[in-house]
């Protein structure tokens, strides 16, 4: 008996065979695809990683060579320091000449400072900005403008526009001001 519907076309077993074939095939190309895929992923990954090795070792090979730079620079300075001790020892050495020497020194890391970019904070006399100084002291008195910095206890520096030490600084305060809010405090 046949079951088939009208206008349905019955499949023979050779046919279904053929799909099922066929299936297969596009079953097996799909998994040899996604195969390729993922060996060609793992293939870009491993590279990813010996590039991300390799730069990391370049930019440690680089900073490496910066420090041996700035330290080759230190030791020219070093041995300036040495010769002035071998001096200071000999009893015929002056003390004009060690104040020559010792500023000579002091000239020279100043000039190794100024040739990596390293610049003084100035600040006796300027306003307090919490960007470049650090307050240690404050001082009353009527004789500068509150936050007039009044003494540079410790000299700061940036390089690149970027603060590497601040300025520790003694600010003023204004006496009549302080004594006001004292007042109010306790009336």
């Amino acid at each position: 008996m046949n079951t088939t519907k009208a206008g349905e076309n019955p499949q023979t077993e050779p046919d279904k065979t053929k799909e099922l074939d066929k299936a297969k095939k596009l079953i097996t190309d799909h998994e040899k695809t996604i195969e390729d895929y993922t060996n060609h992923l793992k293939r870009l990954q491993a590279d990813f990683e010996n590039y991300m090795k390799r730069t990391q070792k370049e930019q440690k090979n680089i900073a490496d060579a910066a420090i041996n730079n700035v330290i080759a620079k230190m030791l020219a300075i070093v041995d300036d320091f040495q010769h002035t001790l071998i001096h200071m020892k000999n009893e015929q050495t002056t003390k004009e000449e060690i104040i020559n020497g010792v500023q000579m020194i002091f000239n020279k890391l100043h000039k190794f400072l100024a040739e990596e970019g390293v610049k003084p904070i100035e600040s006796n006399g300027k306003k307090f900005d919490p960007q470049y100084h650090e307050v240690l002291l404050t001082e009353e008195t009527n004789n500068a403008p509150e936050n007039t910095i009044l003494e540079e206890l410790q000299k700061g520096y940036t390089r690149k526009d970027n603060v590497i030490r601040y300025a520790k600084v003694k600010i003023a305060k204004n006496k009549t001001q302080n004594k006001t809010q004292q007042e109010e405090k306790n009336g």
